[in-house]
């Protein structure tokens, strides 16, 4: 059998990898397309391309990952250290169980060092994936979250209107309101791609949250305010969104019970840092 090989991608790979991306996640065309236009455009100058990552077996393709430039990583102590992250790591369903995903997750870590990224995060679609990329792939849990559900019903009234943001207002104020917590600060092109999907938005003198529907619920991607605030915020984006249900992620603080969220391997240490969007 031919030992499946790492190579560059060529221009008539695309039409595979739009399969494989429908294919493993559920996407559509358009939904590809939203994604290729943000990260893999050559017209884009401002930013770095997403590094691709192919894995052939044989003349085919069967499995792929890219190597999103998202930003900076950020400790408690305010330094920075460029961030990548692996997004959409997929296997075509024939070519599983071969052990490819733990060599294109490798291969991520191995080409974000070698372009200058002291962390390279991963988010395991899985709960169960967390042992196999800390066992195969050498990452490592350090991103936290806390996740919970509530109706409309258990919402409070509330007469407040949030207001939307443009990326570069939201990252002000979510760097203000991530100050001194080990975070990934998401550069703009990172922040239009998560607008694209939903709404950014500020509550004045509460807080930030980032806002999209996924099947029939008002998913909250980030919730940034106080505790004591978080019933106030949610009443407010009840008015924005008419879904009867609202999945929420939030920072975990003392008194939250918080699960692990995401992983990754690092130059520096840190432990229960905010990943943000998960770009699901």
């Amino acid at each position: 059998m031919t030992e499946p090989r790492i190579r560059k991608c060529r221009a008539e790979d695309g039409a595979e990898l739009s399969r494989l991306f429908m294919t493993v996640f559920g996407a559509d065309e358009q939904g590809w397309r939203a994604f290729a236009d943000a990260w893999l455009r050559r017209t884009d100058t401002a930013h770095e391309r997403a590094d691709i990552v192919a894995l052939e077996h044989g003349s085919a393709i069967a499995g792929a990952a890219y190597l999103l430039p998202v930003g900076d990583m950020v400790l408690q102590n305010a330094s920075r250290e460029k961030c990548a992250m692996v997004y959409a790591l997929a296997v075509f369903p024939e070519y599983r169980g071969l052990g490819l995903g733990a060599r294109l997750s490798r291969e991520c870590v191995r080409r974000g060092r070698d372009n200058g990224f002291g962390a390279v995060v991963l988010r395991p679609a899985e709960p169960e994936l967390f042992e196999f990329y800390e066992r195969f792939g050498g990452y490592r849990a350090m991103f936290s979250r806390k996740k919970w559900n509530v109706s409309r019903d258990e919402l409070p009234r509330s007469e407040s209107r949030l207001i939307s943001e443009s990326p570069e207002r939201y990252r002000a104020e979510r760097e203000a309101r991530l100050r001194g917590t080990a975070h990934i600060d998401f550069d703009e092109r990172a922040l239009r791609f998560q607008m694209g999907r939903g709404g950014l938005y500020a509550l004045p003198n509460i807080g930030a949250a980032a806002v999209e529907r996924r099947d029939g619920a008002a998913y909250i991607t980030e919730l940034l305010c106080a505790p004591a605030a978080r019933g106030a915020f949610l009443a407010s984006i009840a008015n924005e969104y008419t879904e009867c249900e609202f999945i929420i992620n939030a920072p975990g603080d003392n008194a939250d019970t918080i699960d692990k969220f995401a992983m990754a391997v690092s130059e520096t240490d840190w432990e229960c840092g905010w990943y943000g969007f998960d770009f699901d």
